[in-house]
């Protein structure tokens, strides 16, 4: 729940979902 993983799955919605920690 650290901004590391907000911006992963922020990254997951636009479709950039391969920084998946």
């Amino acid at each position: 729940m650290e901004v590391e993983d907000f911006d992963a799955t922020m990254r997951g919605v636009e479709g950039f979902g391969s920084t998946d920690i």
